[in-house]
């Protein structure tokens, strides 16, 4: 389980390594105030479908272990 939170952390951190990158350039592109609008439109949808199936990735693999540890 705690490898699993590693894993999940180290995920997150490189996904907000991502969104750096992306939002540079995305303002480059068609303006800092649209691309800051579209980046904050987007991304709750975002995390909400990341906590979603992370939640549920957790649950199943607690119920798949066979000690249920």
């Amino acid at each position: 389980m705690r490898l699993l939170m590693m894993l999940l952390a180290l995920l997150a951190g490189v996904g907000v390594g991502m969104q750096a990158g992306v939002n540079g350039a995305l303002g480059k592109r068609i303006g800092s105030l649209e691309g800051a609008l579209i980046s904050f439109s987007s991304e709750p949808c975002h995390y909400f479908s990341s906590i979603f199936f992370s939640v549920k990735a957790i649950f199943c693999l607690l119920y798949l272990s066979p000690n249920g540890n």
